[in-house]
């Protein structure tokens, strides 16, 4: 999935550029934002593209995660759209990953 990266102070934004986080995607979105996690551990991802997730998605944002806090610091999403919200909010992931309506209470989070 193609994606976009902005930086904000030492917040990482992402952008995923594609409409679903499924099975076909989940491996290159979990390696990219794995990856960022070892120069940006406080990073923010905008699913306000995503229409789709299902449980391949959940567990990409759930080992990003992971690996943001093993480098001290988080991982929080924003610009959820209606249908993944649901998704979420089943899955319980809501409860685990900081959800922000936009990009800026999301970075801001992080002290900006």
């Amino acid at each position: 999935m193609n994606t976009n990266l902005e930086t904000i102070g030492d917040v990482a934004v992402i952008e995923l550029l594609g409409e679903s986080l499924d099975a076909m995607s989940s491996d290159d979105v979990k390696d990219e934002l794995c990856g960022l996690a070892v120069e940006h551990p406080k990073l923010v991802v905008d699913l306000h593209r995503i229409t789709f997730l299902d449980s391949s998605g959940c567990g990409a944002l759930v080992t990003a995660q992971k690996r943001c806090r093993e480098a001290g610091g988080d991982l929080h999403v924003c610009n959820v759209t209606g249908p993944v919200r649901t998704v979420m909010e089943i899955a319980r992931l809501s409860r685990m990953l900081g959800v922000y309506p936009t990009r800026a209470e999301a970075v801001a989070t992080f002290g900006h």
